[in-house]
């Protein structure tokens, strides 16, 4: 699910500057962060660690289009820990 939100999304920005996502925008890349939040906590518990630091990446590009920088550095972090 948070993949096809947020690749919907991301076909309808036209740059990186989260001061130009509209509020409709915000909310879908929200709701792909939150998904993949969610794939990262059960995979974490039991699970591939490929898939979690997938979804760690995932996740990071929603932080970048929310305006988050901080964290999604912090995610790439995780994920090439993991890898």
């Amino acid at each position: 699910l948070g993949s096809v939100v947020l690749r919907a999304e991301l076909s309808k920005l036209d740059s990186e500057d989260a001061s130009e996502i509209d509020s409709h925008a915000r909310r879908r890349l929200e709701e792909a962060r939150e998904a993949f939040t969610k794939v990262i906590e059960l995979v974490s518990r039991r699970g591939p660690s490929a898939f979690q630091a997938l979804a760690l990446v995932r996740r990071a590009t929603t932080f970048v289009h929310l305006g988050d920088q901080g964290r999604a550095h912090e995610d790439i972090d995780e994920a090439q820990r993991l890898a």
